[in-house]
């Protein structure tokens, strides 16, 4: 019933009909070394960007008719709202699945892509990473799910990209059958890793690990190999924009018939997710 994934993304509030920007990039510099008195300054040129955000207009309609109304003796309207509801907010989770790894848009008017980065091609190794992405295989001599080997590998990478852990939060979002595969690891079920004050599970569900916070969703794209393909991310390296909340809309349809008329059930939303930051962003492979 509640969307799980957009409030972990940095938030933005945008309109116009079409692109966003979602953040002024600006890039890495470094400092100069001073030797000598009266040295001419040389100014260093810190390089810039944007990255851009689309809008996407979604919605849904029933019709509510007061003929099964009588039929039932029941007045369902509530929960048919509840329902759009539902299926409204798994697509603002759909949304920012999509963006974890699809192409950005960069430039002074989103002209410039960037693909998310994953080099090379398989039979992947178990032993390196490309990209940003862990092998389906990595730690082991076969496919595996979600191990702990993997999470502690994009964990590692994260660090290696000088990702700061202190400021947000890390973020793994992962299906049943993988947050299963986290209970037969040993160092997941050991009572040595679950102190009071910092608990991996909670009531047999896996919160957190490793300083990740886990989100449970069944949305996750699965190839065709078939692979799933899990995000590992930090809280400021994905951005969800908003250009209309969810609004809903009862109305009587006073063109259709019947005594009193139908109703219409309708609810509408705007909004769009995109990557801001590569370097924070991982993919880890799991089989299925």
């Amino acid at each position: 019933m509640e969307e799980r994934i957009p409030q972990t993304f940095r938030q933005g509030v945008h309109t116009g009909s079409q692109q966003a920007q979602a953040v002024k990039q600006v890039g890495i510099t470094s400092v100069s070394l001073r030797t000598t008195r009266w040295e001419p300054i040389t100014p260093t040129d810190i390089p810039t960007d944007a990255r851009w955000v689309y809008p996407v207009n979604y919605d849904e309609y029933t019709y509510w008719d007061t003929f099964d109304e009588v039929q039932t003796e029941a007045d369902p309207k509530g929960s048919y709202v509840s329902s759009i509801m539902a299926a409204m907010k798994r697509q603002r989770d759909a949304e920012c699945i999509r963006a974890f790894f699809e192409t950005s848009h960069n430039g002074q008017l989103g002209t410039t892509t960037v693909a998310f980065p994953i080099t090379g091609s398989g039979p992947w190794s178990s032993t390196w990473t490309t990209g940003n992405q862990i092998p389906v295989n990595f730690g082991a001599s076969a496919n595996t799910g979600l191990t702990v080997a993997k999470l502690r590998q994009g964990r590692l990478m994260l660090l290696a990209n000088e990702v700061d852990l202190d400021e947000g939060e890390l973020i793994c979002v992962a299906k049943a059958s993988q947050l299963d595969n986290l209970l037969a690891e040993a160092q997941v079920i050991n009572r040595d890793f679950n102190q009071p004050e910092a608990p991996v599970l909670e009531e047999g569900k896996v919160t957190r690990f490793l300083g990740m916070r886990f989100i449970h969703s069944e949305l996750l794209y699965v190839d065709s190999n078939p692979y799933t393909w899990v995000p590992v991310y930090h809280t400021k390296g994905m951005h969800f924009g908003s250009w209309k909340g969810i609004e809903t809309r009862i109305s009587e349809r006073t063109d259709l018939r019947g005594v009193p008329h139908p109703w219409q059930i309708a609810v509408n939303s705007v909004f769009g997710a995109t990557r801001l930051q590569e370097k924070m962003v991982m993919q880890i492979l799991t089989s299925p």
